[in-house]
């Protein structure tokens, strides 16, 4: 079915992710593999034993640079109870989404979009419920942008 798609201003804006504030480099962090990618755009995997987002395990925690600048995370997880915890967990963090009963459009939705616009950050949680995978995008909203400079050869 189509896209269930829910957006709210951001009451907490966060300035970056995991207290590695936008803009900053993220050369030499221990935690992080080593840099994947050439030219503007550089990815780095958190490598901890167990990776979590507040209390919510998660698969995989990706932090991009661009222009040696950090401007995304991308953080994935699966399953259905994980993808409820995470959206709780968002909630509580960064703004209540309305998902009062006859909100939601009718029939069972398998694409969910809930996004989340502070003055500095986008949060933007995709979920399919057919896949059970989940892919939240935390992002500088000044440093995204320049991700799709370089789109059509320009």
């Amino acid at each position: 079915g189509p896209a269930l798609l829910l957006a709210v201003s951001m009451t907490n804006d966060p300035g970056g992710f995991l207290n590695i504030p936008w803009t900053s480099s993220l050369e030499g962090k221990a935690d992080l593999s080593p840099p994947e990618g050439e030219g503007r755009v550089k990815e780095y995997n958190l490598m901890r034993t167990t990776l979590r987002l507040g209390d919510v395990p998660v698969s995989s925690i990706r932090l991009v640079t661009i222009d040696e600048k950090f401007a995304r995370a991308v953080v994935r997880y699966e399953g259905n109870d994980t993808h409820q915890a995470m959206l709780e967990a968002l909630q509580r963090w960064f703004g209540a989404l309305d998902l009062t009963p006859g909100q939601l459009a009718a029939g069972a939705q398998s694409q969910q979009q809930f996004t989340w616009r502070g003055d500095d950050t986008e949060i933007n949680l995709t979920y399919d419920s057919k896949k059970g995978w989940g892919v939240l995008y935390v992002e500088s909203r000044a440093l995204a942008p320049r991700f799709n400079e370089d789109i059509g050869g320009q």
